[in-house]
């Protein structure tokens, strides 16, 4: 609701921030802050609630996105497997719970912040690292809390490699690669047709939308830096 309210404002500021700062030095502490502001706490809660309903943590680990981007994961192995009811449906949301949490912080810190003070940047730069995470754990899409709610609603975790095997027998003419219902069918493909959609979707707004706003908010060396970490990601 703060956003919403104050929505010409964040814009404003946020444009004059990203205008001002070298894209280079916004790119580290924005990173820098995701993982320690948001990663770390999210998945700090999610080790917590698997213990907390009888779970095991098999690791907390720092890995890397891409060899580029570094981030904090909770591996909480089969636990929420051998989990029922309730224990494994508050495991399961507690990492989107939390972010959003987080979210929510940010925005009403940055609203109630003085606007010329390093605190109401801090919190504006915190703001859209939340959305994006929070989008990006709700795709089913992604091995994510949106695809991993999906598995366990459905008992099956091996629903993309099901549903890409299908989708890719049915569209080249050949036989599926198993026996399945005529419901079972229908839904693996639309699953399988709508993962190849997303995922030209996003590789399209990630090379044009993406390199319109950083040659717009930064000039041509923004446009090369975001190109630079495309290439080594893909």
């Amino acid at each position: 609701a703060v956003l919403i309210q104050e929505w010409n404002r964040y814009e404003a500021q946020f444009g004059t921030l990203t205008r001002t700062l070298p894209i280079l030095n916004l790119a580290l502490f924005s990173l820098l802050q995701t993982v320690v502001f948001m990663n770390l706490p999210r998945e700090a809660v999610v080790g917590v609630a698997c213990r907390r309903f009888g779970g095991r943590v098999r690791r907390f680990h720092l890995y890397w996105v891409a060899d580029l981007v570094p981030f904090v994961n909770c591996d909480t192995g089969d636990s929420i497997h051998r989990m029922q009811g309730r224990a494994r449906w508050t495991v399961l949301t507690a990492g989107l719970w939390a972010q959003l949490a987080i979210f929510g912080v940010a925005a009403v810190g940055w609203g109630v912040a003085n606007p010329h003070s390093d605190l109401s940047r801090f919190w504006l730069l915190l703001v859209p690292p939340c959305v994006v995470g929070l989008a990006l754990h709700a795709v089913i899409f992604l091995r994510y809390d949106g695809y991993r709610i999906l598995c366990a609603y459905l008992r099956d975790g091996q629903i993309r490699e099901r549903a890409l095997g299908e989708t890719r027998a049915w569209l080249l003419g050949r036989p599926g690669p198993a026996a399945l219902t005529d419901r079972e069918r229908f839904w693996l493909r639309a699953y399988g047709i709508g993962y190849y959609v997303f995922l030209v979707a996003t590789q399209i707004a990630l090379v044009i939308g993406g390199g319109w706003w950083l040659e717009d908010r930064f000039g041509p060396s923004g446009l090369g830096f975001g190109l630079a970490v495309y290439l080594w990601a893909f």
